[in-house]
C-alpha cells in the first residue's frame, strides 16, 4: 500500500497534536481567559479530532493485515471513519454552540464557517470514498482535513489563551 507512509506520518502528527493539546489544557488554564466551559469544549474538540485522525490513519493498514483487498479496505475504512467523524463533529458543534449561548462568549463566525466547510468537505470525501470513487486518494485527503480541523482547534485554543 503506497499510502501507508503518508498515513503513518499523519497518525504521528495527530498523536503529537493530541498530546500537546492535553499539556496545553493543563498549563493554559488561567483566570481572565475564556470561560472554562468554552476552553474545555475547545480542548475536547482538539483531542477528539486528533485521536480520530490518528486512529483512522492506521485503520487501512490493519484492514490490509486482516486480508482485505485494497478496494474493499478503503471503502470500509471510509465508511467507518464517516460513521465516527460526522456525529463527533455534530456533537462538538452543538456543544460549542450551547456553551457560547450560555457563557456569552463571542460567536466565532469566520472560524465557525471555515471549520464547518472543512467538516462538510471531509464528510463528502469520506462518503465518496465509501462508495468507491478513487477511494484511497479521497480517504487520505479526508484524513488530512481532519488533521487540519484539529490544528484549527489547537490554534483557536492558544489564541484564546493569549488574548
Amino acid at each position: 500500500m503506497q499510502e501507508s507512509e503518508l498515513l503513518v506520518t499523519t497518525a504521528q502528527v495527530a498523536i503529537g497534536l493530541a498530546g500537546f493539546s492535553g499539556v496545553a489544557g493543563v498549563l493554559g488554564a488561567r483566570p481572565g481567559s475564556a470561560s472554562p466551559e468554552f476552553q474545555g469544549a475547545r480542548l475536547r474538540l482538539m483531542i477528539e479530532t486528533s485521536l480520530l485522525a490518528a486512529g483512522f490513519s492506521l485503520l487501512p493498514m490493519v484492514l490490509e493485515l486482516l486480508g482485505f483487498e485494497p478496494r474493499a479496505l478503503w471503502r470500509i475504512a471510509s465508511g467507518m471513519n464517516l460513521l465516527a467523524f460526522a456525529p463527533q463533529f455534530a456533537l462538538s458543534f452543538r456543544r460549542s454552540t450551547a456553551i457560547i449561548r450560555v457563557s456569552g462568549e463571542p460567536t466565532p463566525k469566520a472560524w465557525g464557517a471555515v471549520t464547518t466547510l472543512i467538516a462538510v468537505l471531509t464528510v463528502a470525501l469520506l462518503a465518496a470514498s465509501a462508495l468507491g470513487f478513487a477511494s484511497s486518494r479521497l480517504y487520505v485527503a479526508a484524513i488530512f482535513l481532519q488533521l487540519v480541523l484539529g490544528g484549527i482547534a489547537f490554534h483557536r485554543f492558544f489564541a484564546a489563551l493569549a488574548g
